[in-house]
């Protein structure tokens, strides 16, 4: 993902493009669900740490929970190109 990001509001004199608009909410809202999954895993393994550290059996299946989670971030990370790459190709298709 080396493009830069798409601007979330377009300057006053362009028209509104709904594409585009619903291009820049889908990223925002793939951006977010990258932030959930990456506080859960943090959460994960300190819990996985301080349960470590005690005699008890651990809650969670750690490795299981923290494998989901790596997956669920690659493939929103996958998707997140998908649609910038749509979105320049139905935008190069207009022009």
């Amino acid at each position: 993902m080396n493009a830069a990001p798409i601007d979330a509001a377009p300057a006053e004199t362009q028209p509104v493009d709904p594409d585009r608009e619903w291009t820049v909410w889908a990223l925002g809202t793939l951006r977010e669900l990258v932030d959930i999954d990456m506080r859960t895993a943090r959460r994960l393994e300190g819990q996985h740490i301080v349960a470590g550290n005690r005699f008890e059996p651990p809650v969670i299946d750690f490795a299981l929970s923290q494998a989901r989670i790596a997956r669920a971030v690659r493939l929103t990370i996958a998707m997140t190109e998908r649609i910038r790459e749509a979105y320049r190709t139905r935008k190069d298709a207009a022009e």
